[in-house]
């Protein structure tokens, strides 16, 4: 069997009850817990060590959960500009939505 992979901005806590990530979250998570995988993504957490940190890895039923923390930097212009302000509307078909900063990109 092919081992599924899910790789997101947000991982579900996985030892919090309900959804903790969002829609893709809700989508997925009964496919994930029937399958098994791997989930990687952001924990939620920020800390100015995270660019020299490994992954954290915690496995829950067939469901390992492979996550990272960012810097606050990397929050700012990665997640909540380019991900949630310039992504997340144009995939949403709400491109006048979008806001756009050459700077987020290249971090």
């Amino acid at each position: 069997m092919n081992r599924l992979v899910v790789v997101s901005n947000r991982v579900p806590a996985p030892n919090a009850a309900g959804s903790q990530a969002g829609g893709l979250a809700v989508a997925l998570e009964g496919l994930m817990a029937k399958r098994g995988g791997v989930w990687f993504g952001w924990s939620g957490r920020i800390s100015p060590h995270a660019a020299h940190a490994p992954a954290t890895i915690m496995q829950m039923d067939k469901v390992s959960f492979a996550t990272i923390d960012l810097t606050s930097e990397e929050h700012e212009r990665y997640y909540s500009n380019f991900s949630n302000a310039l992504l997340w509307p144009l995939l949403h078909t709400m491109p006048e939505l979008m806001a756009y900063d050459r700077r987020d990109a290249q971090t």
